[in-house]
């Protein structure tokens, strides 16, 4: 009988979908706060999540209102974060995304 392995001990395990799965992340965390930085404090405190994909921008938000919001300044937040990044962004794409419940 084979026992199942603690989740400790397979993170130690260095496998290549791991190491890109960590890639991604640390990516995706810089977009993010470089997609914050640009913009408004309270707009900038409503975005859940960022990153991007093939040219594609995604922003994650936390409702509807301030998706519309973000998609005034969408034009505009796009070149600004291609400069800063040094990548070419050809779209965005900005959802409603579901927030982790408060305790």
């Amino acid at each position: 009988m084979q026992y199942p392995k603690p989740i400790s001990e397979l993170l130690a395990i260095r496998h290549k979908r791991l190491e890109d799965l960590e890639r991604r992340l640390k990516e995706r965390s810089v977009v993010l706060a470089q997609l914050k930085a640009l913009l408004p404090a309270e707009l900038a405190a409503e975005v859940a999540s960022a990153g991007i994909d093939r040219g594609r921008l995604s922003i994650g938000v936390s409702n509807a209102a301030w998706a519309s919001r973000l998609r005034y300044l969408s034009d505009g937040v796009r070149s600004q974060l291609a400069a800063a990044l040094c990548i070419d962004i050809d779209s965005v794409r900005i959802r409603v995304v579901r927030s982790a419940p408060s305790p």
